[in-house]
């Protein structure tokens, strides 16, 4: 069972899981989410008791949780990321394990760790956030599930994500904003785009979902948590400058330095992947020309689809 299955990771996730053969089903607020899954309609999101009772019903051996808020930056109300990020995942761990489900994965994010040395892999012993308002609720939410599920012998997996990617996304999030103005012939306004980061496609982010929730239930995978991540440091500015490339778009395009870095930029936010290595095997499995390509060809498809709408 799915929570969050609408979103942009939850979409993809249904429709991995589905591919795979797995039955599915999802939590969702409307009824006009075609998932192609069977579903339950929440009124209430963030009713830990009506997700428990459908995981009940369904018999769910998994509860997925994606549910989140506070991924756009102008999300920054407290009390609706304290609902969400940190009471939510502890009450649905209690209800899934109350609902006889015999796993939990639980989508964190690399945002709940406190800024590193510089150049250096954040690893999943690495301190956590405790001033940036999403990252502390996401990294709260995450400690809380994770002592839930132990109390109640619930084996229960966080994934933290680092930057993921694809067809989906927010308007505002760097792979559709660029992909966008690049294939009108648009100039996008950049900032320097020295910040390293780690990039991950949300299928493959999917595929390992699926792997550890698997792991999880067999018993090959230790409950814990785990970064999500390619472990591959690319900058900013390497990532666009490949998207303009597949696009074929002209490399002028790209105003490097016209935006000024955020004030609370990190420069470095590379994940080190050792762990899930050991665990399910790499996230990373497709080369991030390969990816991207996929991702344009589904981004387009998708304006396409909403044109004919």
């Amino acid at each position: 069972m799915v929570t969050g299955a609408t979103g942009f990771v939850g979409r993809r996730l249904v429709g991995s899981l589905l591919a795979a053969g797995d039955d599915v089903h999802a939590v969702v607020r409307r009824p006009d989410h075609r998932l192609g899954c069977p579903v339950t309609v929440a009124e209430d999101p963030l009713d830990a008791t009506a997700c428990g009772d459908a995981a009940r019903d369904f018999r769910a051996e998994v509860v997925v949780n994606l549910l989140a808020a506070g991924v756009d930056p102008t999300d920054r109300d407290p009390e609706r990321l304290v609902a969400a990020n940190v009471l939510f995942p502890a009450r649905l761990a209690r209800a899934a394990a109350a609902a006889g489900a015999k796993a939990f994965v639980h989508l964190g994010s690399s945002a709940e760790y406190a800024p590193g040395p510089e150049g250096e892999r954040l690893d999943e012993a690495a301190p956590i956030e405790s001033e940036r308002l999403y990252g502390s609720t996401k990294a709260a939410g995450t400690l809380l599930a994770r002592s839930v599920g132990e109390a109640s012998f619930l084996p229960t997996a966080v994934l933290r994500a680092f930057n993921m990617f694809g067809a989906g996304e927010k308007p505002h999030r760097l792979f559709p904003a660029v992909a966008g103005k690049l294939s009108r012939g648009e100039p996008v306004d950049l900032s320097a785009g020295t910040q390293v980061r780690d990039f991950l496609s949300v299928e493959d982010a999917c595929a390992a979902i699926r792997r550890m929730a698997a792991a999880l239930l067999a018993g090959d995978a230790r409950p814990g948590i785990y970064n999500l991540a390619s472990g591959v440091p690319l900058t900013v500015a390497a990532f666009v400058a490949q998207l303009a490339e597949i696009l074929a778009a002209d490399p002028a395009l790209l105003r490097y330095g016209v935006l000024p870095m955020r004030p609370d930029e990190i420069p470095t936010v590379v994940g080190a992947t050792d762990r899930l290595d050991a665990a399910i095997g790499p996230a990373l499995q497709t080369d991030l020309r390969t990816a991207l390509t996929v991702a344009i060809d589904q981004l387009n498809l998708e304006r396409a689809h909403h044109v004919d709408a």
